[in-house]
C-alpha cells in the first residue's frame, strides 16, 4: 500500500499542545476525519472507536510513539493521520513515558488482514530511530509528512 496516498497533507499536524490521552484522541479523530475517503464517518464515531481500542490495551508501545488504530464498517479505504506533540502527552505507554509522535490508522472492518499489513508498515518506520528523530524535529506539517514518507520503503 502506498502510504503517500493514504496520508494526505490535511491529516498531518506538527506541534499539538495536547497533554492527556482523551485530548489527543479527540484531536487525532478530528485530523483523520479530514481525509475525503472517510466519507460520512463522523468525528465522534472515530473518536469512540479509537478510545474503545485504547481501552482494550494501549497502542503506545514506548520510545515516545503510539499508533492508535481502529476499523469501521462504513469506511471503504484506509486513512492515516500523523501528529507530533513536542512536550509529550500522557498515553499509558508501556514504558510509562510521554508520547510525542502519533500515527493513526482508520480502516474498513472488511479488510482486517490489510489493516495488519498497514500497521506493520507504519511500525517499521517508527521503529527506525532516525525516522522518529527526523519527524520530531519538524516544525511544519508539510515537512513532517515529507520526513515520515521518506522512510517508507
Amino acid at each position: 500500500m502506498d502510504l503517500a496516498e493514504r496520508l494526505i497533507a490535511e491529516c498531518v499536524k506538527s506541534g499539538s499542545a495536547a497533554t492527556a490521552q482523551e485530548e489527543v484522541l479527540q484531536e487525532l479523530a478530528s485530523l483523520v476525519c479530514q481525509h475525503p475517503a472517510l466519507g460520512d464517518a463522523k468525528e465522534k464515531t472515530v473518536f469512540k472507536a479509537l478510545k474503545d481500542r485504547e481501552e482494550m490495551g494501549t497502542t503506545a508501545f514506548g520510545n515516545g510513539i503510539a499508533i492508535p488504530h481502529c476499523s469501521l464498517p462504513d469506511v471503504s479505504e484506509f486513512c492515516l493521520a500523523l501528529m507530533t506533540v513536542p512536550n509529550g502527552a500522557e498515553f499509558k505507554a508501556l514504558d510509562e513515558q510521554p508520547v510525542k509522535l502519533f500515527a493513526v490508522i482508520v480502516g474498513p472492518s472488511s479488510k482486517r488482514n490489510i489493516h495488519v499489513t498497514v500497521l506493520s508498515g507504519i511500525s517499521k518506520i517508527l521503529n527506525d530511530k532516525k525516522a522518529v528523530k527526523e519527524c520530531l524535529s519538524q516544525t511544519s506539517s508539510e515537512s513532517l509528512r515529507e520526513s515520515f514518507l521518506r522512510f517508507d520503503s
